[in-house]
């Protein structure tokens, strides 16, 4: 299975899904200006995967901000995740956040009491 990586920008984040190296992860800052037609290949790339998925997904997420519209996605790619562990697969969502960003730990909490997937909170220390 082809590995999907997407260049962060100044708007978007920096998306790697690469199940050969088992590296699973959106990096940065999203507020894309189209974000169905951003997502849309992520989501694509994790329904491939979910029929193929590895014994073990890491999945990290290190945003320093992202918008509502992007939260939306955010949950459907949890979504996703939950097809894989329904497959008989072990997931793991590992929300990293800044030590003094209440905000971005809060949504982390929020997508767990959402979803049925794993999430672990990881502060970033300083």
């Amino acid at each position: 299975m082809e590995a999907l990586h997407i260049e962060g920008t100044k708007v978007s984040p920096q998306v790697t899904l690469d199940k050969s190296s088992g590296k699973f992860s959106i990096e940065g800052i999203s507020t894309p200006h189209d974000p169905a037609g951003f997502f849309s290949p992520v989501l694509s790339w994790l329904d491939r995967y979910a029929d193929s998925a590895n014994a073990e997904t890491y999945f990290d997420f290190r945003l320093n901000y992202f918008n509502t519209a992007t939260s939306k996605f955010f949950l459907n790619i949890m979504f996703k995740l939950e097809k894989v562990i329904e497959a008989g697969n072990e997931v793991l969502v590992r929300w990293y956040y800044d030590s003094d960003d209440d905000d971005m730990k809060e949504a982390g909490e929020s997508y767990m009491d959402v979803v049925q997937v794993p999430i672990e909170l990881i502060p970033n220390e300083g």
